[in-house]
């Protein structure tokens, strides 16, 4: 048994095997809540405060059955752990429920108590697991923004422009493999990058971002390398994980990597299978406000590795703004419009904002995503960067 007090939901429409559970369970020392449908278990699970740590729901049940509501728990909560009863022993219901995410099935009467005190043990052992993946994960994220190096500037040395610099990684509740980080290596560059690693569930995307930003630092250690060089260190490093690691090859990077040069007043940068990019523009005397869409230049980093990067350049001026995203907030966008790209909605929102900080930029556009997403949830990670381009004060 684990030691600190655990929190289980008992769903089921019978009275009396509500009551047989929460009455065994707490006496070995558990916190047992308990629903009669799955309408109910919701409203509970809400108003929980996130101490639930196992859901052990009946398949048969009115209003919401246990189908749906193991699919509504998996969709706010991916890692939750989730045991299916049924009275029934057809197997097309069992795998259903499976499919849909529960962690094992039970049948009634149920097994001897042994039996299920191990099945729950196990159960919310795995919990626990998952959620300290996903600690460990959000640390990595925020150790990663939070020592990302201030863009250094100085207008003596002819910087004509300065940056406002600001990111928000998105979480949801599987670890996460977006990260973002920001850096300089000379005086009036500076050099970032947004990352996506495919897959959910597991910590292996947050190791594939991490292998990556290993790769990134160590190919600036001892010389300062050109985006395209820095971009093919990180491919040689993924692409050594699927020849060396046997990583499957559904595991791949999609990355923005981008150089800013504050002297030129010009940005470099290279995508490798990332979304498009935006450089918007606020327009001056009398001119639209103007967007550029900044695509990729090179295949997603993984086991292809066939390819030359291609780096390209933008001039930037005081008011652009540069706004990298991952496809978490893009894919929400979307919706079920499809006459409407996601892209399409992100950038028709960030026009009114170019006023703003880059602080307020990101925070503005989580909270449209948050919006947008409702009472669900995200479905993805997703990380925002905002890159407010200023007036360098250049001293005659």
């Amino acid at each position: 048994m684990e030691e600190s007090r655990r929190c289980i939901l008992v769903v089921d429409d019978e009275a009396d095997f509500r009551r047989v559970m929460k009455l065994h369970f707490e006496d070995l020392g558990d916190e047992v809540l308990e629903a009669a449908d799955g309408v109910e278990a919701l409203e509970v699970f809400a108003g929980a405060g996130g101490r639930i740590e196992l859901v052990i729901t009946d398949i048969a049940m009115p209003r919401m059955d246990g189908e749906r509501l193991i699919r509504e728990l998996r969709r706010r909560v991916p890692h939750l752990s989730i045991i299916g009863i049924t009275g029934h022993t057809e197997l097309r219901d069992v795998l259903r429920a499976v499919d849909q995410g529960a962690y094992f099935y039970l049948y009634k009467p149920l097994d001897p108590w042994p039996v299920v005190e191990r099945l729950v043990d196990n159960a919310i052992h795995m919990y626990r697991v998952r959620k300290k993946e996903l600690e460990i994960s959000r640390l990595l994220r925020t150790y990663i923004v939070e020592t990302s190096e201030a863009p250094l500037w100085d207008p003596d040395l002819g910087h004509v422009i300065r940056l406002d610099v600001a990111a928000l990684p998105i979480e949801r509740s599987t670890p996460s493999g977006d990260f973002v980080e920001w850096f300089s290596r000379s005086p009036g560059e500076v050099r970032f990058y947004v990352s996506d690693s495919s897959g959910h569930g597991d910590l292996l995307p947050s190791f594939l971002a991490c292998v990556c930003n290993m790769a990134l630092h160590r190919s600036h250690q001892g010389g300062r390398p050109t985006l395209e060089e820095a971009l093919l260190a990180m491919d040689r490093a993924v692409g050594l994980l699927h020849a060396k690691g046997g990583l499957d090859k559904s595991r791949y990077v999609s990355l923005f990597l981008g150089q800013i040069d504050l002297a030129k007043g010009e940005l470099e940068y290279v995508g490798a299978g990332h979304p498009a990019a935006f450089l918007l523009t606020p327009g001056a005397d009398g001119e639209a406000p103007g967007s550029r869409r900044l695509g990729s230049t090179f295949r997603l980093l993984g086991p292809l590795q066939v390819g030359t990067p291609a780096a390209l350049r933008e001039p930037l001026r005081p008011g652009d703004l540069l706004f990298v995203y991952t496809d978490g907030a893009s894919e929400l966008l979307q919706g079920d419009d499809r006459m409407v790209a996601g892209w399409d909605r992100l950038e028709a929102f960030l026009h009114p904002h170019l006023h703003l900080s880059a602080e307020e930029i990101v925070r503005e556009v989580a909270a449209k995503l948050h919006d947008f997403a409702g009472a669900t949830g995200l479905p993805d990670d997703t990380t925002l960067l905002a890159i407010k381009v200023l007036d360098g004060g250049v001293r005659e």
